[in-house]
């Protein structure tokens, strides 16, 4: 869950997925940081940030201390580290997270086979859709 939090609020740079602050100001806006954690603003959060991170561009093993840390901010009565992150995670992640997976979109769509590549030419599911479509057929030939 983590991990694709981070890879679609991440970028690439040199190969590598990186998360800029900018963009931890983004994610902590669309999970709502800013009203449910006390005294937490962007401007705070980017200050934060920077001294976490001081590359600018932090990997998922520093986005994971961002989050604690932030996770100490909110429950500052909870000594447990694992309650602390379990309850952060519970609290602000999860609820969230059902959400944002709506709007993830990720497409794993093989490469589609039109010329008779690995298909009968009679069982070829795009050709035969194509052939159904006259106006669409039509249209082609009046452009060529």
């Amino acid at each position: 869950m983590l991990k694709k939090i981070f890879s679609s609020y991440g970028t690439d740079k040199k190969g590598l997925k990186v998360l800029t602050s900018r963009r931890m100001c983004q994610m902590a806006r669309d999970f709502n940081f800013f009203h449910k954690i006390p005294n937490l603003d962007e401007i705070k959060l980017e200050l934060f940030f920077i001294k976490k991170v001081p590359q600018k561009n932090a990997n998922f093993r520093d986005f994971i201390d961002v989050l604690y840390q932030l996770a100490k901010m909110k429950n500052k009565n909870i000594q447990d580290r694992v309650k602390l992150f379990k309850t952060f995670l519970d609290e602000m992640i999860i609820p969230k997270y059902r959400e944002f997976s709506k709007h993830l979109l990720q497409y794993n769509i093989d490469y589609i086979q039109i010329f008779y590549k690995d298909y009968n030419p009679y069982e070829n599911p795009t050709l035969i859709l194509l052939s159904q479509q006259e106006e669409f057929f039509k249209h082609v030939q009046k452009n060529f």
